[in-house]
């Protein structure tokens, strides 16, 4: 009896986000300011230039720590590397947050200053 083989189908590649784009694109356009190479600029951040231009075209997302480090080695500050992004409000933003989470990001403050008046009325 001949048993088929079922093929698995692969899983789906991840689909580049915007972010990561920006972030890449903003990676390149640094280092082209600063007419660094690749290969210099990967060794300092401790990566290899193919994991660098991966970063640069978003085919890979960088982490939080190599970010940084980035950062260092083209002398800006991390938030550099998201100036210019434009989100949809609703890309980001939960679908039904409370009231008072909302005033506590807003106004700190006064959601603490009506929490303890709360406290002090019972």
């Amino acid at each position: 009896m001949t048993h088929k083989i079922r093929s698995v189908p692969k899983a789906a590649a991840r689909q580049k986000g915007s972010v990561d784009i920006h972030v890449g694109e903003r990676i390149r356009q640094r280092r082209a300011v600063l007419d660094l190479s690749l290969e210099g600029v990967a060794s300092r951040v401790g990566v290899s230039a193919q994991q660098l231009q991966k970063y640069e075209v978003a085919d890979n997302r960088i982490t939080a720590g190599r970010r940084f480090k980035c950062a260092a080695v083209l002398d800006v500050p991390v938030s550099f590397f998201f100036d210019g992004l434009i989100s949809e409000p609703s890309e980001f933003a939960l679908p039904h947050f409370p009231a008072t989470v909302v005033t506590l990001r807003t106004n700190p403050t006064a959601v603490l200053t009506s929490s303890v008046a709360l406290l002090f009325k019972s």
